[in-house]
C-alpha cells in the first residue's frame, strides 16, 4: 500500500517536473519508467546523507550533508540552483498525508444490532471487597484490587501481613516473625 502511494506520487512529481520543460503529455510507461529512476534517486540520496551523519556521529542531517551526496552522486549544487532560478514550478495539486491510513479489516456489527445492556462484572465479591477496605475514594474502581492481607500456607495455616510492623492484632493467639514481617495466625 505505501509503495503503491509513493510511486503514485512520484507519477506526480515527475510530470509536475516535465510541464515546465514544455512537456505536453507522456506514455504511462515512459512515467513509470521515470518515477522509479526518480524513486532511487531520492532513496540513493537519503543513504548516502545519512551515510555522511553516521559518519559524523549525528543521528540529525544537516544541509552540509545533504551537499555532500549530492557531490558524490556527481549532481552541482550550482545547477541545482540555477535550474530552481530559471524554472517556475507550480504546487502538486493535493499531496495527501504521508502515511496513508490504512484501510481498516476489521468487521463492525450492523448497527441494528441492540447495544448491550449488561452491567458490569465486579473484580470483587461483596466479602472481597470489605476485606480490602483500604480502597477507599482515592483509588479509582477500574484498577485492580489491593492484595488480600491473609494468605494461607499449604499446611492450612492462614497468615496476616502486616507491612507497617504496627504489632497491634485483632486475631487471638497470633505470634509475629520479624524476619518476613507478617503474622501468623492460629485461628481463622
Amino acid at each position: 500500500m505505501a509503495d503503491e502511494a509513493s510511486h503514485q506520487l512520484a507519477r506526480q512529481v515527475v510530470a509536475k517536473l516535465c510541464q515546465p520543460l514544455g512537456w505536453q503529455g507522456m506514455q504511462n510507461g515512459a512515467c513509470d519508467v521515470l518515477a522509479d529512476l526518480l524513486k532511487r534517486y531520492v532513496i540513493t540520496l537519503g543513504r548516502t546523507t545519512a551515510a555522511y551523519v553516521t559518519n559524523a556521529n549525528r543521528t540529525d542531517a544537516t544541509l552540509d550533508d545533504v551537499a555532500f551526496a549530492f557531490e558524490d552522486l556527481g549532481i552541482s549544487m550550482d545547477d541545482l540552483f540555477v535550474y530552481s532560478r530559471l524554472v517556475d514550478s507550480a504546487p502538486l495539486p493535493a499531496l495527501p498525508h504521508y502515511p496513508l491510513p490504512r484501510h481498516s479489516a476489521h468487521i463492525y456489527s450492523p448497527p441494528s444490532a441492540p447495544p448491550t445492556t449488561s452491567k458490569p462484572r465486579p473484580l470483587l465479591s461483596e466479602e472481597e471487597e470489605e476485606g480490602e477496605g483500604e480502597r477507599g475514594d482515592i483509588i479509582p474502581p477500574y484498577f485492580p484490587p489491593l492484595p488480600s492481607k491473609k494468605m494461607e500456607d499449604d499446611d492450612g495455616k492462614v497468615y496476616e501481613i502486616d507491612p507497617l510492623n504496627k504489632g497491634h492484632f485483632s486475631i487471638r493467639d497470633t505470634w509475629f516473625c520479624p524476619i518476613y514481617n507478617f503474622v501468623q495466625c492460629t485461628s481463622n
